[in-house]
């Protein structure tokens, strides 16, 4: 290989007609703007030099948000678990590409400025002393994977349910219950029946786990609607709610009383027989956020649990 070759990605090249060098950072630049795929520019102490458009484009951050990897892995990855995993891969990365080594991709979910989340796959190579970071976004190939696992795993859970002797109500819901848990990763929950005549909720199935971190003594097992605060809102609006952020103000929230189950994300939906709604079921506490896909998989499973019990066991009176 020549001298010319051996010169460094960004180094000014000069023309024999002796016209004006391109300065290095002009250089670099355009080199960034004509590549399609997301690139950060990183510097020896990971501050963040440069992003280029489609980064921006793709997560929303610019360099007033990211000054450097820290404040990447803060608004990147909100969650302190995932947060830590993430502060290790980016510290064996870096080292990796600054021993010369070359890197293996890979894929990282990275919250954007607007709040929604990207599956990309993450490679870097070193140019000088700066890292160049490239991010291939699969987002639309991972959210279809996930949707065939969530579909194949509620059909599992609901011929699980369905293989069960079908007794009484509260069993039956009790076990419904815990398989809405596992479908949404979530760690608590509740299924209530609720009756559009009087606008009463009824609790017919609470987690175990909500059981246990309840202090409130004797909590009610009815409450009316024109009482409830934020999941109320299932009912009043007629859709599933999301929220991922609890501790958050939002103006449907209400508070809940002391010795409540603390929450940190919750998501609760309708469930409709007839074009009225029978029941509300929620779930609350997963580690990762919800997602739209989520409330799609748990409207999906309850409208099945309550179509098999009134047609399943037509003798018994559904709770009124």
């Amino acid at each position: 290989m020549d001298q010319k070759a051996k010169a460094k990605v960004g180094s000014a090249p000069t023309s024999g007609s002796g016209a004006a060098p391109v300065e290095p950072p002009q250089v670099c630049a355009r080199l960034l703007e004509g590549m399609p795929l997301p690139v950060a520019v990183l510097s020896s102490a990971s501050k963040v030099l440069r992003l280029n458009t489609p980064f921006i484009r793709l997560f929303g951050y610019n360099l007033e948000h990211l000054a450097d990897l820290g404040s990447w892995l803060k608004q990147a990855h909100p969650d302190p678990v995932y947060r830590e995993a993430m502060e290790a891969f980016w510290r064996k990365l870096l080292a990796t590409v600054r021993s010369g080594q070359a890197t293996a991709p890979q894929e990282v979910r990275v919250r954007c400025l607007e709040g929604s989340l990207r599956v990309v796959e993450v490679s870097a190579v070193g140019v000088g002393e700066d890292v160049l970071v490239f991010f291939h976004d699969l987002t639309a190939e991972w959210l279809l994977a996930e949707k065939s696992r969530q579909d194949r795993l509620r059909n599992d859970l609901v011929i699980e349910l369905l293989q069960q002797r079908l007794e009484s109500l509260l069993p039956f819901l009790d076990r419904a219950l815990e398989a809405i848990l596992k479908l949404t990763q979530s760690t608590v929950g509740y299924i209530y029946h609720y009756s559009e005549e009087t606008r009463l909720f009824t609790l017919h199935a609470w987690s175990k786990s909500a059981m246990d971190q309840c202090a409130i003594p004797s909590p009610p097992k009815t409450y009316e609607l024109d009482k409830t605060g934020l999941w109320g809102e299932a009912v009043r609006q007629r859709r599933p709610i999301l929220v991922n952020d609890f501790d958050a103000p939002h103006p449907d929230k209400r508070g809940y009383p002391k010795g409540h189950v603390h929450l940190t994300r919750f998501l609760t939906v309708p469930v409709f027989s007839g074009g009225r709604i029978v029941a509300v079921a929620g779930v609350g506490n997963r580690r990762s956020p919800y997602a739209e896909a989520d409330a799609e998989q748990l409207v999906l499973f309850m409208s099945v649990v309550w179509k098999v019990w009134e047609r399943v066991v037509p003798t018994e009176t559904t709770p009124s």
